[in-house]
């Protein structure tokens, strides 16, 4: 009996009912952080011998969401100079110019920050500028420098 009152008891208490609920939604999204340089042919074709004077080398495009912005940083293996593949000593300094930086020498590597909270979207031209040398004053042979690009999150 006392089986069937304490069974009773508990089957006929009320339910608490409740009157708010909530749920609670949330998403993710990764940082994008990309650049991507594109050459002209002008760039594996310089005419050394011609002085250039903001002749576009490259397209440079980047994309961003980071919550400070970006930097781009710019490098030169060569210091700013076309070097001779074996004589170091045979070089042809230039200056690069993009509308958002400028006229720049990669004599040290430059940083160019772009405080504007992600998403950003940019495409822009790089151009070179160099005086010519006339050929019989350079030594014959390949003449490059290799220009490394890097963004970041501010």
């Amino acid at each position: 009996m006392k089986k069937f009152i304490l069974l009773a008891l508990i089957v006929s208490a009320p339910t608490m009912a409740a009157t708010t609920g909530t749920l609670l939604l949330k998403g993710v999204v990764p940082q994008i952080l990309d650049i991507t340089v594109t050459p002209t042919a002008l760039a594996t074709t310089l005419p050394l011998q011609t002085t250039q004077n903001q002749a576009q080398v490259a397209t440079v495009a980047t994309k961003w969401n980071a919550i400070n912005g970006a930097r781009v940083t710019v490098s030169s293996a060569n210091g700013g100079q076309l070097r001779h593949a074996t004589i170091t000593t045979s070089v042809v300094p230039y200056t690069l110019h993009a509308p958002a930086a400028g006229t720049f020498s990669l004599a040290t590597p430059q940083q160019f920050d772009a405080p504007i909270a992600g998403p950003q979207n940019a495409s822009q031209p790089l151009n070179i500028n160099y005086t010519g040398v006339p050929l019989e004053n350079l030594v014959e042979g390949n003449y490059s420098d290799t220009i490394t690009f890097t963004i970041s999150a501010l």
